[in-house]
Formats: structure tokens, sequence, C-alpha cells
């Protein structure tokens, strides 16, 4: 497409996430919340809206129809005249499918075309090789895409192709276009494939043949695998092979591997990946300014076994230039939950919200239709992979690889639905740092409300999403993070942090007066069988129900905490988790009531970590960190192996905590206490093993505290 066919967008377009700031010349603010008509912003983050229900107001203007340079006349093949009335669409051509019209692609295009909106249905042979050349495909709410059907997927010996071309730069105002926007039905539906598999035994320096613990279906000759990396310290280091031959659980590789893929036991699982997939879509052009992205808007999504290739333009790698935020706080530099923020335009090109498989704003309804996306691959990209923003989404048995913000992400911090069975694999941003105290600060950008950019395997923004039997594998930040505050959306002019509707909550009739609540008082879904290897930091969580910290009741009444009936309603819980080959274990600061239920937390070897106590920060080389100030009981940790650290685990200085079958061994130090905070701080132990301990400024001390009390220790 030429930068000529693409008209400019009115700088008002709320149906697309843009909103005019004309205080800062009218430029567009990326990614806001849609602002209805008979409500006010803070209205809307209080009720129940069917996002999705809004997106079908209005397309964008690039995609009107009377811009239309060729339409379906009849439903059939593409490539028949008759299917237009004569004219089958040209080079640079804008093509509608009108409601009601089929046309199906049965072969390869080589027509590179400037805009396809799809007000039909547009589909996929299952059976012959497919390919459709274009800059942006748009479909409205009345249209379906369809590659593939569950009855009849798209053969494994077959390709079908989506490629966002480039002919020259993304030119609408908002930077919307340039890959596709759709507001419809999307069905895909590739060959099957395995989608993770372990590898048995572990696999040596040298080897060209990887055995599997089970026999992976849909593998074949000429398919790439990702080995993943466990070289201590470099999240980088995975392999990326192509198959050579299968035979069951024995898979032979086209080169010999470079490094070991071990684990520091046996028992520890090394995964290996299949990114390859018969349906795909792909950039032509890698340049991040001139990528395509893919933005669903509609909950009719069902996505099988596809492909998306050097995808997304949001670069995590540098800060976002769309808005800035003046917070209604004049000393918060937006790292303290403020409850609101003046928005200022500041009219970049870096902006938010151009993601590689991205749902946006399609609602939150507990009893609304989840979108699934199941046994695909994100292959490399400059800013997050699989996004859920602020709708209701599961994403199943996914690959993310190569991706420089976050393999996974939560936006908002009011998404619901699963993440379940993926893998993400290096999480790397060749950009990150750590502070001067060698600790990680997720908030450095928090002015901007721009997180997720240290390199991170999976990102929860808000605790509603099931996180369950997920893989990270090499982050150069974290495995696993929970940043529980939410954000503020760039709504309107005076913008208002998300929310979640008190009609939502499990047991919102304690909270009576009052339609809504901060993210972290909702209730945390289930958090079970998760794995994180080749992190700075393998699991971390912050902000679950964090009264003492962000409840500043004082402050405004969004701070205010609910009431106590309610709050002793919830339990939340982190169970079944893995982590090993991390700096730091887990980290769960900055909350209350959270409990840890059966964990195997493994560092990177005693002689390797070094312990640092980091006043006013996360501490470094710990394994089980739930020290901090503003972390509170009532808790339990329970069934917990910690080894290989300079630190086992630091303690908790308030309120009350079980610690239940604890091995700490191979430690420099296995356990630090801390002065308490108050009284009433009191730990009971049962079944503790350890070597060592200490206590904090008490060098000399060889007695454990008397707010500590254990029995059956070894």
């Amino acid at each position: 497409m030429h930068s000529s066919k693409i008209p400019r967008l009115s700088p008002f377009l709320s149906l697309f996430i843009m909103l005019s700031i004309t205080a800062c010349g009218g430029s567009a603010a990326p990614d806001a919340v849609e602002i209805p008509t008979t409500s006010t912003a803070t209205e809307q983050s209080q009720v129940d809206i069917d996002h999705s229900a809004g997106h079908c107001a209005a397309a964008p203007e690039f995609a009107s129809h009377s811009l239309a340079t060729h339409t379906a006349t009849d439903s059939g093949d593409w490539s028949d005249t008759a299917t237009w009335g004569g004219n089958v669409p040209e080079q640079d051509a804008i093509v509608v499918i009108p409601e009601g019209l089929t046309v199906s692609l049965t072969q390869q295009l080589d027509t590179r075309l400037s805009l396809v909106r799809i007000d039909g249905t547009l589909t996929f042979s299952p059976n012959q090789d497919t390919r459709l050349l274009v800059d942006t495909l748009y479909s409205s709410c009345s249209g379906t895409l369809q590659i593939g059907t569950a009855d009849t997927p798209i053969e494994a010996s077959t390709k079908a192709e989506v490629i966002f071309i480039d002919e020259g730069p993304v030119n609408d105002s908002s930077l919307l276009s340039r890959g596709a926007i759709l507001a419809g039905t999307t069905t895909i539906y590739g060959a099957e494939k395995t989608h993770r598999a372990i590898i048995s035994p572990q696999a040596e320096q040298g080897a060209q043949t990887i055995n599997l613990r089970t026999t992976p279906s849909g593998w074949e000759v000429g398919d790439q695998l990702v080995i993943t990396g466990t070289r201590m310290f470099d999240p980088a280091s995975d392999e990326i092979r192509v198959i050579s031959e299968v035979n069951g659980d024995q898979v032979y590789l086209d080169q010999p591997l470079a490094y070991d893929h071990t684990a520091p036991t046996p028992e520890l699982n090394v995964y290996v990946a299949n990114v390859t997939r018969n349906v795909e879509f792909r950039s032509e052009n890698t340049e991040i300014a001139h990528r395509g992205h893919i933005m669903f808007m509609s909950s009719q999504v069902d996505i099988n076994f596809a492909q998306f290739t050097e995808l997304g333009r949001t670069d995590k790698t540098r800060p976002l230039d769309d808005v800035e935020f003046v917070f209604d706080d004049p000393e918060s530099n937006g790292d303290d939950a403020p409850a609101s923020a003046t928005v200022i335009a500041l009219g970049g090109s870096n902006v938010r919200g151009r993601y590689a498989v991205h749902f946006h704003q399609i609602g939150t309804h507990a009893e609304s239709m989840a979108a699934l996306v199941k046994g695909s691959v994100v292959f490399k990209g400059p800013g997050w992979g699989f996004v859920n923003h602020s709708s209701h989404v599961n994403f199943i048995d996914n690959v993310a690889y190569d991706l420089q913000g976050a393999g996974f992400y939560t936006e908002a911090g009011d998404e619901i639905g699963s993440l379940e069975g993926n893998i993400a694999i290096r999480s790397v941003n060749s950009s990150f740092t750590l502070d001067d105290q060698n600790a990680i600060d997720p908030d450095l950008r928090a002015a901007r409300m721009d997180y997720g950019h240290d390199g991170d395997g999976f990102w929860l923004t808000g605790p509603r999403v099931r996180l369950i039997n997920n893989v990270s594998a090499g982050a150069s930040a974290h495995g696993f993070i929970y940043w529980s505050d939410g954000i503020i959306n760039p709504a309107a002019d005076i913008a208002t942090r998300v929310s979640i509707p008190v009609s939502q909550l499990a047991n919102g009739h304690l909270i009576p007066n009052r339609e809504s609540v901060p993210v972290w008082w909702a209730p945390m879904a289930e958090s079970r069988g998760n794995e994180s290897y080749g992190a700075t930091i393998g699991f971390r969580i912050r902000y679950i129900h964090a009264k003492n910290y962000l409840g500043r009741d004082e402050q405004s009444d969004f701070h205010h905490s609910p009431p106590q009936a309610y709050i002793d309603t919830l339990t939340p819980s982190v169970n079944d988790l893995t982590v090993w080959g991390s700096r730091d274990g887990v980290l769960l600061n900055y909350n209350e009531r959270l409990s840890l239920f059966d964990a195997n937390i493994y560092g990177v070897g005693k002689e390797a970590s070094e312990f640092s106590f980091n006043e006013g920060t996360a501490k470094s080389g710990v394994g089980l960190d739930i020290s901090n100030d503003s972390t509170h009981g009532p808790g339990r940790i329970e069934n917990v192996e910690i080894t290989g650290f300079g630190m086992g685990t630091a303690l908790p200085v308030n309120s009350r905590w079980e610690i239940n079958n604890m091995q700490l061994h191979n430690n420099r130090t296995d356990m630090l206490f801390i002065e308490p905070e108050n009284d009433s701080t009191a730990l009971f132990f049962n079944n503790l093993s350890y070597q060592s301990f200490m206590i904090h400024e008490q060098p000399d001390a060889t007695e454990l505290p008397e707010y500590v009390v254990v029995s059956n220790s070894q």
C-alpha cells in the first residue's frame, strides 16, 4: 500500500481507542477506554459494560465503504471475475466483501492489496495453499474471517498465509492500520500439534537426538523446535533446531546442540517447544515501525494452531511516547496507585496497543463468552505476545518466543479468563538493566502507565485470571509477575484507575453502598502448577489485598478499604510452584493474606548466589522473601523446599503465620529474621529443617527470636 492510499483518520475515533485531547493540539491518545455518552469515566469503571457492542458503532475512516475500489457482487471464488462484477481486485485495491456474501480464497495471491474489509465472510481453502498479501485486514461486527473449522481444519500438507505488506510508513493519524483489526467473528483451525514436551533424559551438548517423555502429535520433518535454555545467568541460551526425523518419542535434529540443556536435578523439567504452524500471519518487513499487529474487538474468536510471526509495533525496549499522566497527588510519580490523572498527549510514534495478538476491551462479564486462543505461537516481537486487555479470554497451550516485553500479558487489571498450559521462552529485553541496588523496578515508567518492559514470561496486572500449568523458560526479569494495582487508562482529559464492579465479585454483597473497588481487592483466581527457570526473579507477586500499603483511607474514596467482613472471605494462595535457575526465587511482598503451598525453589547454587539486604527495595539472592514491612498475614507457608541461595528465606515481620514442612538446605544462610513491626507478630513453625539462621543487625545472635515458635525441627 502506497502511503497515499490510506486516508488519515479524524483525531477523534473512540471506537478504536483514540481520544482527541484538544488542549494538546488534538493528537490522539491510543488504547483509551471507550467513554459512552451516557456516563462519566468514573461511572464506566463501576458498571458492567459490554465493550464489544460498542466496537460495532462505526468503522475506522481508512476502512470506509466510500473508499472501496472493488466490492464483491456475488458469493464465489476470489479469482472469479463473476464474484466482483467483472473485475478481480488489482494492485493497491481497497476491497469490500458485503454482508451476506461469502468469498473463498483458493490460491496463493500475488496481488498486493491496500485493504480488505469483511462485512460478509472470507474463507480460506482447507486443502489448497492460500496466501493473502494485504496492508490492513478489517472485519466489521457482521464479518467473518474463516481459516479452517473444527470439522475441516487446514490440512497439514497445506499452508494458509496472511502477510502484512509494507508499501511505506503507517500513515493514519492513530497508527492503527497495517495489520488485522477484527471486530467480527474469527475462526482459525490449523493442523493440530503438541505445543511443548518434556525432554527426558535431559539433553547434553553435542546431542543430535532428543528423547521426549511422551510421544508428540503432529510433529513433522521440517518443523522448527526451540530447545529451552538452562545456562545459569543466560536467559537467551535456548537453541532453535529443525526436525530431520521423528520416531515415536525420539526426535532427530538437523544440527547437534551447542549447549547442555540440563537442570540441577533430573526431577526438574526441561522443555522443548514446536513453533511451526500451517496457518501463519506475519509481517513482510520486520522493521518495528513497519510491522503488522492484530487487534481483536469481539469475543467471537476461536483460534487454534496458528502462528503469528514478527508482529507488533509497540516497542518495549524504549518508553512509550503517546501520552503521559499528571497525577492527582502532586507528590506521586505513579508507583503508589493514584486514583486519577490528567492525560497529556505527547504525539509520539511508540504508541500502546499495537501488539502481536491483542484482545482489546471486549468486556469482563463472568457470564460472557470467552474468546479462545489454543495451540498457537507468537514468534518474535518488540513488545508483548498474547495480550488480554479488559476482556474474557482463555489462552491455552500456546508458545510465546522471543518477546522483548512479555510473552503473556493482562493489561489493565480487570481481565478474566485463563492462562493455562502455555510456555514463554526467551522473554528477554535487550535494553533491560537493574537499578543501583541490583533490583528490578517494574514501576520505572509508571508516569506513563508503561509496564511490562523488562522481559517477563507472564505479567498479570490484576488477580482475576487463572494461572495454571504454565512454563516460563528464560526471562531477563521475571518468569511470572503479578503487579495487581491496575492501571489508569488514558480515557479522557481526567482519567481514572481501573476498578472492579462489586456486582462481579464473589461475596460482593458484603460491600454495601459502593459500586466498585480497586483491582487489588478482587479475589485472586487459581494459581497452580506453574514452572519458571532461567529468570532473574522466578515468581513475584505484589498488591494482593494490599490494605496496609495501598488502602490509604484518608487519601480518597477510591482507596478506602472494603468492610472487614468482605476481607475475611479472601484466601489468596499460590500452589504447586516450581522455580529453578534464578537469582531470586519467590518474592511475596506488599501482599496480605497470601499463602504458599507446595513449592520447590532452587537457586543458582550457594557458591554463585550473593545475598543483598537492599534497604527499601527487594532483597536479592533470596529463595523466598516475605519480609517486607507492608507484607501482612494471616498466612500459611506449607510444604516448601528451598535450595541453593545466598539466603534461603527472609521471614515475615507482621501478623501471624503458620509455616509447616519447610526444608532449607545448601544455602549460605537458611533463614533471616528481622525485628517485627509490632507485638502481634508470631511465626509458628512445624517440621522445620535448617542448618543456619541470622537476625538482622544482631550478628552474634545464637537463639531464635521470642516471637518464633518451632515444633519438630531438624
